[in-house]
């Protein structure tokens, strides 16, 4: 969790061809991110600063599972699997964030109020279920609780980096990303232009 303006929510390597040729087609979806893009030393990830006027969302959400399942293999989980019902529903708690500004995991709509009701509705059979939220503001320096160094949030790489640390300090979260039950996974983020602030739902299940 961040401190003051990073707010998170819960409900319970070698960089191969194969992810450098993923990154290469999802930055060719914006001519803009790829000529102010570089790769970042040793990580091999490209990393463009964020424009909302053109702004990637794929390939954030390729970066936020890339690091998740880094964290897996660190636990010895098995790396999640994309399901597409999973993302539905995360773009709707997604969506819903952006609408009301805010992190939580309800919605005002009761076909959609719950993680679980949100399951139903988007017919996802998985017997064990699992989401993080988190929202991040952009050009803000933010402190992760339990680092001492601060992030200068500008880039895709330093908003995945802050997503995914500020879900691996949290016990809850973070007992949900290395979840040997949890076999799938679906991403979704969402931006406010006016406000500078992304959002981001994960949702698991197995």
């Amino acid at each position: 969790m961040l401190q003051k303006i990073f707010k998170i929510a819960l409900v319970k390597t070698n960089f191969s061809f194969a992810k450098q040729f993923l990154l290469i087609f999802l930055l060719s979806f914006s001519s803009s991110v790829i000529s102010d893009s570089y790769f970042t030393g040793n990580t091999g990830y490209f990393d463009p600063k964020i424009e909302f006027t053109n702004f990637n969302e794929q390939y954030l959400e390729f970066l936020i599972l890339d690091k998740v399942n880094q964290i897996r293999e660190t636990y010895n989980a098995q790396s999640l699997k994309y399901d597409e019902k999973l993302k539905l529903a995360a773009y709707s708690q997604a969506k819903d964030m952006k609408r009301w500004n805010r992190v939580s995991h309800t919605q005002i709509s009761l076909k959609k109020a719950t993680l679980m009701k949100r399951m139903q509705y988007f017919h996802i059979p998985y017997k064990y279920v699992g989401e993080n939220l988190a929202d991040v503001y952009l050009d803000t320096r933010l402190n992760v609780n339990f680092s001492k160094e601060t992030i200068w949030v500008s880039s895709y790489k330093e908003a995945a980096d802050t997503l995914v640390l500020s879900w691996k300090y949290s016990p809850g979260h973070f007992e949900n990303m290395i979840d040997p039950k949890f076999k799938y996974t679906g991403i979704k983020v969402t931006y406010n232009q006016n406000r500078k602030t992304i959002y981001a739902a994960q949702v698991f299940g197995g």
